[in-house]
């Protein structure tokens, strides 16, 4: 395994349904077919006690979902994957072809529940992009694992492990798409509302450069985002991207415009 970033090429589940949005926002050219995909993304642990969808966790009492909980993954586990194509047999399909998904996994992960609480999550996202008017006539299937995969550690210093500024981050790659995700955000991040699952970074990779959008945080404000670019070095142990971006004032308003430097490194 390359121990740079092309060992760390994912197809995740959330670029998996990218693919079914567009499908189905196609179909719209089709006139008159009542169209509708299902999508659902939740987590819930194995206690019971929290429940919701990656990055915002809530406490199952919280039944308005009022206070959004913070996390850290420290573990994660894949235990069942299944990838397929479905071809319906109505003919207002024109031959058209939807992908179905659907992963489980397991993460082991730290709360902040005013104080820090360890807890397992099951998580699961399953999507169809299968209009409700339409039959599956023909399903193809890409990938059906039931057997649990290799469990990838998200602690500071773990080998392979991207970190940004003391958070341990993910990289995920799909042809030249580039998205970097916080997984186990520092304490002091943390309490601006970063959780794991947070996404940081979403561009794409041509050659040695990084084009793409950043965000910044503050508690009680929207996330901001600014554009940016630049490069991966030779053996792909390090991004460097710089943008500029107006900082929040005391509210949650326009600062200074200042230039971000975000650095990520492979250990």
């Amino acid at each position: 395994m390359v121990s740079g970033e092309r060992g760390l090429v994912v197809c995740s589940g959330r670029r998996f349904v990218i693919g079914i949005a567009v499908v189905v926002a196609a179909l719209a050219m089709i006139a008159g077919v009542a169209r509708a995909s299902d999508y659902s993304d939740t987590c819930v642990s194995a206690d019971k006690r929290f429940e919701g969808s990656p990055g915002a966790l809530y406490r199952a009492t919280d039944k308005q979902q009022t206070k959004k909980l913070t996390y850290a993954i420290l573990e994660e586990q894949v235990l069942e994957e299944r990838k397929s194509t479905c071809i319906p047999s109505n003919r207002e399909a024109q031959g058209a072809k939807f992908q179905n998904y659907f992963r489980k996994t397991r993460q082991k992960v730290v709360i902040d529940d005013g104080t820090a609480r360890e807890a397992i999550l099951i998580c699961e996202l399953a999507a169809s992009g299968l209009p409700a008017a339409f039959n599956c006539d023909r399903e193809t299937v890409e990938l059906d694992s039931k057997k649990p995969g290799p469990v990838k550690s998200y602690r500071l210093g773990s080998p392979g492990s991207w970190t940004h500024n003391g958070s341990v981050m993910r990289l995920e790659a799909e042809g030249a798409a580039r998205r970097i995700y916080y997984a186990n955000p520092r304490a002091g991040i943390r309490q601006v509302g970063v959780s794991g699952d947070t996404l940081l970074f979403d561009g794409e990779r041509q050659g040695n450069r990084y084009t793409g959008t950043a965000r910044i945080f503050k508690a009680g404000c929207d996330d901001r985002t600014f554009p940016v670019e630049g490069t991966v070095s030779a053996d792909d142990l390090r991004v460097e991207l710089i943008g500029k971006v107006a900082q929040f004032d005391k509210g949650c308003g326009n600062g200074p415009i200042v230039e971000q430097r975000l650095v990520f490194e492979r250990r």
